[in-house]
């Protein structure tokens, strides 16, 4: 049966090796850390987390200094904040994710626009914060119509999507699930873009609960191994028109496909970013 409620692994599980643990003091300290933490990845990418945790981190310093940090702080993503254990784990941003992140939302838009402008019923949510019974978090990328069904809270995309570092695999495919499971089904597809820290390669994930309450995965990956041609194995990635707009389509509105020149677009992108 689909979840009704959150539930599932603690947020320390499946973190890379690398990940280092600090003990949060003060907001200037986090900044610190953070610039430091975040220049010493750009350096050295292949032997460090992206991931940072922090550990009592009370809960007035995270709703006050934290959520909406100031302009001079680096940017993060939050990947979880519990307030039950004050832990706080931020994801810090990297060219690879970021020009990839850009790339997928040209393809969907560019999709959408082929369909009587169908992108004009859907808000970019991009990383608004949102709150589980457990934990806070943010998605890289979230969609959610412009007219939601009655009833329908708007506090959750239907939509969202997470990068990582491959290191970071199993933590991403555990963010997805929770996703599905802590918005009592309010998002409805949740993604993950895995890149590689050592070579050509990206996968993409699209997880979803199918009308039986089964949970159902599809994985595409684009590599291009050394002096070939790119790859894409598992293409087309099919996102479902009805569960991103909460209808269903009409006219010449249909599930939106990601093609081998898509996906490629996508991959490529991240790649100009690593400066193999």
């Amino acid at each position: 049966m689909q979840p009704t409620a959150e539930r599932g692994p603690s947020v320390l599980d499946h973190l890379p090796p690398s990940t280092n643990t600090y003990v949060y003091e003060s907001l200037d300290q986090f900044a610190s850390i953070l610039s430091a933490e975040t220049e010493r990845l750009q350096q050295d990418r292949d032997n460090r987390s992206q991931l940072l945790v922090f550990a009592h981190v009370p809960n007035y310093a995270f709703e006050q200094d934290l959520q909406e940090p100031a302009s001079d702080i680096p940017r993060y993503t939050l990947d979880a904040y519990t307030a039950h254990d004050n832990l706080l784990i931020v994801k810090m941003r990297s060219g690879p994710h970021e020009a990839a992140h850009e790339a997928v939302r040209t393809v969907l838009i560019g999709k959408l626009s082929h369909m009587s402008h169908a992108e004009r019923g859907l808000y970019g949510l991009g990383q608004t914060t949102v709150k589980g019974n457990q934990r806070a978090k943010e998605a890289d990328i979230s969609y959610i119509p412009v007219r939601l069904p009655r009833g329908r809270s708007d506090e959750w995309p239907t939509l969202a999507l997470e990068s990582g570092y491959t290191d970071s695999q199993g933590k991403l495919t555990a963010n997805a699930e929770w996703w599905l499971s802590a918005s009592n089904g309010d998002t409805k597809i949740a993604m993950t873009l895995d890149i590689d820290k050592k070579s050509r390669k990206i996968t993409i994930k699209a997880f979803e609960y199918s009308d039986t309450g089964n949970l159902h995965e599809e994985s595409v990956t684009v590599q291009k191994p050394y002096n070939s041609d790119i790859q894409v194995l598992g293409a087309p990635l099919r996102i479902p028109f009805r569960k991103l707009f909460l209808r269903e389509p009409v006219g010449n509105e249909e599930d939106i496909m990601w093609e081998d020149d898509d996906l490629t677009y996508i991959a490529e992108a991240a790649w100009s970013r690593q400066k193999f």
